[in-house]
C-alpha cells in the first residue's frame, strides 16, 4: 500500500571525540581529490619506496593513491605491522570499514595481544553500534594494559548505554584509580552514582571533577539538576528504624505536620530500595527528609544560585544559564530578578541567534513548552513584536493546544523574518486541523503574494487543494512550484499522487519515475511506484524489485510492509502474505486497507470466519467506497466463495 505522503564543553562527546585517528600518517584534512597519474616504479621493487610513494600521494591527497602504494609495500614486507596499520588508518579516513577490519584481524592473526589493533577493531565496531563486540575487545585490553585511559571511558559509557550501571561505576572507580587526575572519570563516576541514586556520592565526585577543572560547567549543571529535585538536601536526613506496627504514613505523621503524596515521594527518592511503600520491615533502617523541609521552599536555593553565578562569572553570555536562572527566580516568585534577565534576552534576541535556538532546543523540542512560555512572554514584555519571539510563543502554546494564542502569536509574525515559512505552514495547519481548509488555503495564497519564489508554500497548498478534492487546482499550483525548483522530489511526488487520484495512472508513474531519477533511495516512492504496478497487475517483477528495495530502506514502514505482503499474496505465498500484513497492521493499526488485505488472505485460505472478522473491522475504519467491502462480507456470510 502506498501513503499519501506527508557550549561549551560537553563531556559525553568526549567519547567519540577520541576514538578515531591517534597517530596516524593523514594527509592535511582527509579529503581526496581527483586521482593523479601513479608514476612508475624503480625497476628494483622496494617497499621504501612504495612507503615513499604513499607518503607522497597523502601530501597530494590522494588517499585512494596512497593505498595502491601502501599495498605494494605491503606485497614486499608482508610481516610489517606497522604498513598495515599504516593502511588500516587510510581505509578509517574513508570509512572502509570492511577494509579495515581485514588488516586488523591479519595483525591479530600475528599477534592476538596487539593493544593498538584490539583498540582500533573495538573502535570501529563503536562507530558501526556493534557495542557487545566493542565490549569484548575493550574489556580485553583492560586485562592486558590497565593504562589505557580511553578505554575505560569506551567501556563506562557501553555499560551505562545498556543500563549496567553497576558495571560502569566500577569502570570508572577504576580510571579514578589508575588516573587519579582524570577529571572526566570523576565526570562519569558522578553521572553513574546518580544513575543509581546514590546523590549524595554524585555530588561528590562532580565537586571533585570542579577541584580538577574549575572551568568545566557540565559537571555545575548536573549539580543543579540534583539540587533542584531535592535530591540532596542541605540537613541530613533523619534515620528511622522501623518498629512494629509501622508504615511510613506513621512514621511521616509523626515527623510532619501532615502526610501527601509529596511527602510519599521524598521519602521514596531517599530510599530506592522500597519497591512497595505499604511493605517496610521491622528493624529496617529508613531515611526520611529533615522536617525542617516540610511545605518550605527548596533549601538548596542558595546553592542553586551560588551555581548559576559561577557560570555566569565564568561565561557572561551563556545563554542557558541566564535563561535557567531566569526560570529559577520566576518560579521562586523573585519575579523583579526574572525581568531584568528577560529583558536582557530582549536586548540580545535580534543580533543573537542563539537565544531562539536554544529556546528551540532546550524547551520547545523537549515539549517544556510551560517553561518555555515563561522565557517567550518575559522576553516579549519588552519586544512585543518581534517576529521570532511570536514564532516560538505560537509554536509553544499550539504544543499545549491554546489554538487562540498560538493563532494570535503567528500572525505576528511578518514576512521579512526567517521564520515566516514555518509561522505560515502552522497557521496552514491549525486552520486545516479544526476543518477550515479554505481558510488554509487562503493563509498559503497570501503568502505566495508575498514570497512568490517559495517553492515550499506551492507544496502546501498543492497537498490541501488536494486534500479539498480540487485536483485540477492543485495540479496547476504544484507545476508552478516546479518551475522554481524542478528538481523537487516532494513536488514531484506530490503531483503523482494528485494524478492517481484523478485515475491519470500512467501521469501519476511517470512522476513518480522522476521522484526516483532524483532521489533513488527514496522509499515511499519506490512503495508507490512498486504498489501501482501491482495494483494493475503489470511489471510485476519491476514492482517486487522496487517494493523490497523500499523495504530495505524502511524496514519498519506499516504501508511498505503492506505492500511486501500484497506481493507476496499476488504470487499465491498466502501464508508468507498473512504473516507480513499481520506485521504491518502491528505498525499502523486499524488501517482499513491493511485490515480489507488481510481479510483477502483469510479468504484464499479458507479462513471465512476471519475474513469476516477483518473485513467488518475495515468496514468501521473506512469512511468511504465501502461498497466492495459490503459485497466480500456478503459472498461469504452466504457462503460463496
Amino acid at each position: 500500500m502506498f501513503i499519501m505522503g506527508k557550549k561549551y564543553l560537553q563531556l559525553s562527546c568526549l567519547l567519540f571525540g577520541i576514538i578515531f585517528f591517534t597517530g596516524c600518517a593523514v594527509s592535511k584534512n582527509g579529503l581526496h581529490s581527483a586521482a593523479t597519474k601513479l608514476p612508475d616504479p624503480p625497476q628494483s621493487e622496494n617497499k621504501y619506496y612504495y612507503f615513499t610513494a604513499a607518503q607522497f600521494q597523502l601530501l597530494n591527497e590522494n588517499i585512494d593513491n596512497a593505498i595502491f602504494y601502501l599495498k605494494m609495500a605491503i606485497q614486499n614486507d608482508p610481516q610489517s605491522s606497522f604498513l598495515k596499520k599504516e593502511l588500516v588508518f587510510l581505509y578509517l579516513q574513508q570509512n572502509n570499514y570492511e577494509d579495515a577490519l581485514v588488516f586488523i584481524d591479519q595483525l591479530l592473526v600475528k599477534n592476538p595481544d596487539d593493544i593498538e589493533a584490539l583498540i582500533l577493531k573495538g573502535n570501529i565496531w563503536m562507530y558501526l553500534d556493534q557495542k557487545d563486540k566493542a565490549k569484548a575487545i575493550y574489556e580485553k585490553v583492560i586485562s592486558i594494559d590497565p593504562q589505557k585511559k580511553n578505554v575505560y571511558l569506551f567501556l563506562g559509557s557501553i555499560y551505562m548505554d545498556g543500563n549496567e550501571n553497576r558495571k560502569a561505576l566500577e569502570m570508572y572507580q577504576k580510571l579514578v584509580k589508575n588516573f587519579p587526575n582524570a577529571y572526566t572519570g570523576y565526570f562519569f563516576l558522578g553521572k553513574a552514582h546518580e544513575r543509581l541514586k546514590q546523590y549524595r556520592d554524585a555530588e561528590r565526585e562532580f565537586k571533585k571533577a570542579l577541584e580538577i577543572e574549575p572551568m568545566l560547567v557540565e559537571p555545575r549543571y548536573e549539580l543543579l539538576h540534583i539540587y533542584k529535585n531535592n535530591q540532596v538536601q542541605v540537613m541530613d536526613p533523619v534515620i528511622i528504624t522501623v518498629q512494629k506496627g509501622d508504615s511510613l504514613k506513621k512514621i511521616g505523621l509523626r515527623l510532619y505536620s501532615e502526610y501527601t503524596p509529596k511527602t510519599e515521594k521524598s521519602i521514596l527518592k531517599l530510599n530506592p530500595e522500597i519497591s512497595n511503600p505499604k511493605q517496610i520491615k521491622i528493624g529496617q533502617k529508613l531515611s526520611f527528609p529533615p522536617p525542617s523541609i516540610k511545605g518550605k521552599q527548596n533549601p538548596n536555593k542558595e546553592k542553586i544560585i551560588e551555581l548559576y553565578q559561577e557560570i555566569l562569572d565564568l561565561y557572561p553570555n551563556d545563554i542557558r544559564a541566564n535563561m535557567e536562572l531566569a526560570l529559577y527566580y520566576d518560579k521562586t516568585n523573585e519575579k523583579k530578578k526574572a525581568q531584568e534577565i528577560f529583558d536582557w534576552l530582549a536586548d540580545r534576541s535580534p543580533t543573537d541567534p542563539d537565544i531562539a535556538g536554544k529556546i528551540i532546543y532546550l524547551f520547545i523540542d523537549q515539549k517544556k513548552f510551560d517553561d518555555a512560555l515563561i522565557l517567550l512572554n518575559g522576553i516579549l514584555k519588552k519586544i512585543p513584536d518581534d517576529s521570532d519571539m511570536n514564532h516560538l510563543a505560537g509554536a509553544a502554546y499550539d504544543g499545549i493546544s491554546n489554538i487562540e494564542k498560538a493563532l494570535f502569536h503567528f500572525t505576528k509574525v511578518t514576512d521579512n523574518s526567517k521564520f515566516f515559512e514555518n509561522a505560515t505552514i502552522y497557521l496552514a495547519y491549525i486552520y486545516k486541523n479544526q476543518n477550515q481548509t479554505d481558510k488554509a488555503i487562503q493563509i498559503l495564497e497570501k503568502a505566495i503574494q508575498k514570497k512568490p519564489d517559495n517553492p515550499e508554500f506551492y507544496f502546501y497548498l498543492g497537498y490541501f487543494y488536494e486534500d479539498f478534492q480540487e485536483y485540477q487546482k492543485a495540479e496547476s499550483v504544484l507545476k508552478k512550484g516546479l518551475k522554481i525548483m524542478p528538481d523537487s522530489s516532494r513536488l514531484h511526488f506530490r503531483l503523482g499522487v494528485v494524478y492517481d487520484k484523478r485515475g491519470e495512472k500512467n501521469l501519476s508513474i511517470e512522476q513518480m519515475k522522476k521522484v526516483i531519477g532524483i532521489d533513488p533511495i527514496d522509499a515511499h516512492a519506490l512503495n508507490y511506484l512498486g504498489y501501482t504496478y501491482l495494483d494493475l497487475d503489470i511489471n510485476l517483477i519491476e514492482a517486487e524489485q522496487l517494493i523490497r528495495k523500499a523495504m530495505e530502506i524502511e524496514p519498519k514502514d506499516g504501508y511498505i510492509t503492506d505492500s511486501l505482503g500484497w506481493l507476496l499474496f499476488k504470487k499465491g505465498l498466502f501464508q508468507e502474505a498473512l504473516t507480513t500484513l499481520e506485521q504491518a497492521i502491528s505498525l499502523v493499526p486499524d488501517d482499513p486497507i491493511i485490515l480489507e488485505h488481510i481479510g483477502d488472505v483469510h479468504t484464499k485460505m479458507n479462513n471465512r470466519e476471519k475474513a469476516v472478522e477483518f473485513y467488518k473491522k475495515a468496514l468501521m475504519k473506512k469512511e468511504k467506497d465501502t461498497e466492495t467491502l459490503l459485497e466480500k462480507i456478503k459472498k461469504l456470510s452466504h457462503g460463496n466463495n
